[in-house]
């Protein structure tokens, strides 16, 4: 049965991206991907402030660790976590204003901030406590849930457009 003008196909019409070709949203999730990983957020600044206080070497675990714990939490969407967001949609509505009262308390703290003594900071963060700080990074979760949305584009639809 032909389609009708301007319907879209049933697998556009059901995607979770969005009624966009695949290759589209290739292209938007490749610019976003660049944006979110050359824009400044938590992660920036504690690096920065860690290996300007206590030097490259001592501030590699905190460095590996959010190479770690940001995989981790993208997997743990991958496995389920992100059906938790589709079965209450009200959650992620409140986790995006806390996310966003949560960066404006840092820019607020780093603002205001006098400047670091390094005698206020006893070591940089751990591997575990860098991992850790993921879950709290509101930088770290709207690419985690948009990687998700992304992967659950079927393998049918990618072969269709490719």
């Amino acid at each position: 049965m032909p389609r009708m003008a301007g319907a879209l196909p049933s697998w556009q019409a059901s995607s979770p991206i969005g009624a966009g070709s695949v290759t589209e949203n290739l292209f938007a999730f490749l610019l976003f991907a660049i944006a979110g990983s050359i824009t400044p957020g938590p992660n920036n600044m504690i690096s920065t402030a860690s290996g300007a206080a206590f030097g490259f070497a001592r501030t590699l675990p905190q460095m590996l660790g959010v190479s770690v714990g940001y995989p981790v939490m993208i997997v743990a969407f991958g496995f389920g976590l992100g059906e938790v967001f589709r079965q209450v949609p009200w959650l992620h509505e409140a986790l995006r204003y806390a996310g966003s009262a949560f960066l404006l308390y840092l820019a607020w703290r780093i603002a205001s901030a006098v400047g670091v003594d390094r005698a206020e900071a006893k070591r940089p963060l751990t591997l575990i406590e860098a991992a850790l700080f993921q879950w709290l990074n509101p930088k770290a979760w709207t690419p985690s849930v948009v990687v998700q949305k992304f992967a659950s584009l079927s393998p049918r639809v990618l072969q269709a457009n490719f």
